[in-house]
């Protein structure tokens, strides 16, 4: 049998507990599945704005090769070969690229067969890739004297990416000229007064290890310089002297005869140039110069035969010789 009381304290029970804590109702599928595709719809919305934001591309200078690769040392007339090198190790485009390329100075440049005067070069680029690299030669004949050192320039413009800044980068390279394959000596008196004669003395030689062809010593004299006479006789005019061919091991002398003027503590200098005939012209090879002091004696002595300065004698003459001197 049913106790009435019990089941009447259980049903309070259970409506007492149920009235307090009621059951919570459980969310549809479908609502748990909208609130994960939210959560991985921001999620890879935040690592696409760190991958665009940290990933893109960048620009470093220091990925932009330039270099100039040559000799260090030459022998004066040496055909000397730069090899420039240009290249993208960056992560962008490297756009409108100017190049500026300058050899030293006094070389010798040839080009289609002739000599360039300007000795400097442009060139416009466009474009290099990242990855990319351009390679170019130049050659040059060094023209200097022993220890002269020699200095050639690469210059670059461009623009990096979509930067609209214009960068700037340049290098260099130097060339030591260490020695000379014709050695010159070019010897003249260390001072002379007004009207005195002097003598001008070249010697040469041919250091280098072969014969050397086609050579023109050329002469540039002082102002005041009257010339007289040359030994061997100028090839052209009172300045020139052409040599065929120089024997290695061979060498030979010049020697110049003339008068000298000029005020007191003026310093008369005498040059000669050696050429040397590339392409069918004469170009610097070599270069020497020495110089002279004019300076005015404290005694000034004539000598004199018969009276005379250049009195020609007989046999059995009577010679009386005078010396005259003055302050």
């Amino acid at each position: 049998p049913i106790n009435p009381e019990r089941s009447r304290e259980g049903s309070q029970r259970a409506s007492t507990s149920y009235g307090i804590n009621p059951p919570k109702p459980r969310l549809p599928m479908h609502h748990s599945i909208l609130k994960w595709l939210v959560l991985l719809a921001l999620l890879l919305l935040i690592v696409s704005f760190v991958s665009f934001w940290f990933g893109r591309p960048s620009f470093s200078e220091a990925g932009v090769v330039l270099r100039i690769d040559g000799p260090s040392q030459v022998s004066v007339g040496d055909e000397v070969t730069y090899k420039l090198t240009i290249g993208n190790d960056s992560r962008v485009d490297l756009n409108e690229i100017k190049l500026k390329f300058s050899y030293p100075d006094d070389s010798v440049v040839i080009k289609d067969g002739a000599i360039v005067s300007d000795l400097s070069q442009e060139f416009e680029i466009g474009k290099l890739s990242p990855g990319q690299k351009n390679e170019m030669e130049f050659k040059a004949f060094l023209v200097g004297d022993r220890g002269n050192i020699k200095t050639t320039k690469a210059e670059l413009n461009f623009k990096a990416g979509d930067l609209r800044t214009q960068f700037e980068k340049e290098t260099s390279i130097s060339t030591t000229i260490t020695s000379l394959p014709v050695s010159l000596t070019l010897v003249a008196p260390p001072n002379a007064v007004p009207g005195q004669a002097v003598n001008y003395i070249l010697d040469y030689r041919n250091e280098s290890g072969s014969d050397i062809a086609d050579l023109l010593f050329e002469f540039d004299y002082p102002d005041g310089f009257a010339f007289q006479k040359g030994t061997p006789s100028p090839s052209q005019g009172n300045r020139s002297w052409t040599v065929p061919v120089l024997k290695k091991n061979a060498g030979g002398r010049i020697n110049i005869q003339g008068a000298l003027s000029g005020k007191e503590g003026e310093a008369k200098k005498i040059s000669v140039v050696l050429k040397r005939k590339i392409a069918d012209r004469y170009v610097n090879y070599e270069k020497a110069e020495v110089a002279t002091d004019v300076a005015n004696p404290l005694l000034g002595v004539d000598l004199l035969v018969n009276d005379s300065a250049a009195y020609s004698a007989f046999p059995g003459d009577d010679l009386n010789y005078t010396i005259k001197y003055s302050n």
